[in-house]
């Protein structure tokens, strides 16, 4: 694991610095707990879901979109996500 960024393989920190962003996100941004408790974990990025087992390990290892943290802008997106995480576990 690189000592750059946490829990991300250190190749896959070069390919991640060398991305150009176009518009940086400034401002609130929104993150969905998907455990629903506010803790270190709910900021984790998908890679650690995976290794923790809390999401699909069918994640391509190469792409830097699996070493992310997803934010949104507006509270109604998280409110649309929430409801899906709810009806996807409406049986369990």
């Amino acid at each position: 694991m690189s000592s750059k960024y946490k829990n991300i393989p250190e190749n896959m920190c070069d390919i991640i610095d060398g991305i150009i962003i176009k518009e940086p996100i400034t401002g609130t941004v929104y993150r969905v707990s998907k455990s629903g408790k506010k803790d270190a974990e709910a900021f984790d990025n998908t890679y650690c879901e995976i290794l923790r087992g809390t999401t699909g390990n069918n994640k391509d290892l190469g792409e830097p979109g699996t070493f992310s943290t997803s934010v949104y802008l507006i509270p109604d997106t998280c409110e649309k996500f929430i409801k899906m995480l709810a009806m996807s576990h409406k049986d369990k």
